[in-house]
């Protein structure tokens, strides 16, 4: 059991769903103390079954149908929690949810690979920096010794 403030975007979206009607302003909408029981914010595995390709394999399902909203609500949970395998069934609308995925990981390399060149520039720049005072201190080391003999 978890309070609602503890819970996921997916499992409040399925709770919401399932058990609220799916309206957000419902007067039974629970407060940020409200304990909420596992099996009230997470999907069977027939519910789960029931919007994955599962091919000829021989699965749990359910005997009724799930709306638009109820299917998106499972998927969210499959999303947040499911197996890599529950995630990789998941039959989508019209989309492929991955290439979003794909454009933010190629984006996060960009940043990362811009931030690694900006890090190695100013290493550098400190290094030479660096020994730019070493090579004054020494020469004005020399000049002071000169002077002395």
């Amino acid at each position: 059991m978890s309070s609602w403030g503890d819970l996921s975007q997916g499992q409040r979206g399925y709770y919401i769903v399932f058990h609220l009607g799916g309206d957000n302003g419902h007067p039974d909408m629970p407060n940020n103390n409200t304990h909420i029981g596992y099996g009230l914010c997470t999907p069977s595995d027939g519910e789960i079954n029931s919007v994955s390709d599962t091919g000829d394999e021989l699965v749990r399902t359910i005997n009724y149908r799930l709306t638009e909203t109820q299917k998106n609500a499972v998927r969210d949970w499959v999303f947040y929690h499911g197996t890599n395998q529950q995630i990789g069934r998941l039959i989508q609308p019209n989309e492929d949810p991955f290439n979003d995925n794909e454009e933010n990981i190629n984006n996060n390399n960009i940043n990362n690979i811009n931030n690694i060149g900006h890090i190695i520039d100013d290493n550098i720049g400190h290094i030479i920096d660096d020994n730019i005072n070493i090579y004054d201190n020494i020469n004005d080391d020399e000049i002071i010794h000169q002077n002395i003999v």
